[in-house]
């Protein structure tokens, strides 16, 4: 009978024989696998490696699949966002701000909060954060990877680039004043730029690596302008 979690069996006609490989799950951390050859004397790493760039193949377009679905899910929710009005104290999930960096041809809308949910609509502001436009500091996270992938291009951001935030009738012109990678638990970055005595910041966080979340790309960023 087919181990659980393998793929269904498939019968084939003929009279070849056909040699199976099975490798054991000594840890326990998934399945044991079964590969199928025809060769009579299969080298087992030749075998082994066939079916890992097959699966590797699959996986990648599994991983296609689901990347080009979420973004389609976070264009849809863009395009209402930008219909609905923008809150001084929104709700969360609600629009805060319109974000556009012309460096890398961004122009997206930032909604309230920081969770799951939220980030699937767009970037968000933290709540625990300034306002737009307040003193103090502002922090928003967005995706590099998956649901629209806003700030995919971040490293092509250097020090100096414009960073626009248009909020509530205003437009707030911000500079990159630096840029890091951080650990995760690095919540510190949340205070600002701890070169800066600007009294109004920005910073923006992202997972990095692209296609991970073992660290955060760090934008910081001073409020430089306001019309």
């Amino acid at each position: 009978s087919a181990h659980a979690g393998w793929p269904q069996p498939r019968t084939v006609t003929g009279t070849r024989p056909v040699t199976v490989i099975l490798i054991r799950d000594k840890k326990k951390t998934g399945h044991d696998l079964a590969l199928v050859t025809t060769e009579k004397r299969p080298d087992i790493a030749t075998v082994i490696e066939r079916y890992a760039a097959r699966w590797a193949i699959e996986v990648a377009i599994e991983d296609a699949k689901q990347l080009f679905g979420t973004g389609l899910l976070t264009s849809h929710a863009q395009a209402r966002l930008r219909k609905t009005p923008i809150a001084a104290h929104a709700h969360l999930g609600a629009p805060v701000a319109r974000l556009l960096i012309p460096s890398i041809h961004l122009d997206v809308m930032v909604v309230e909060g920081v969770g799951m949910k939220q980030l699937a609509e767009g970037p968000g502001h933290y709540p625990q954060s300034a306002p737009i436009g307040s003193q103090g500091v502002t922090a928003i996270a967005g995706h590099s990877s998956g649901w629209g992938a806003p700030f995919m291009h971040f490293d092509r951001l250097l020090e100096g680039a414009t960073v626009i935030v248009d909020a509530k009738r205003h437009e707030y012109r911000y500079v990159i004043t630096h840029r890091g990678v951080v650990k995760p638990a690095d919540v510190w970055v949340l205070n600002g730029d701890p070169w800066s005595s600007a009294p109004s910041k920005l910073i923006l966080t992202t997972c990095w690596p692209i296609f991970s979340s073992k660290e955060r790309l760090i934008l910081w960023g001073d409020l430089v302008s306001v019309s």
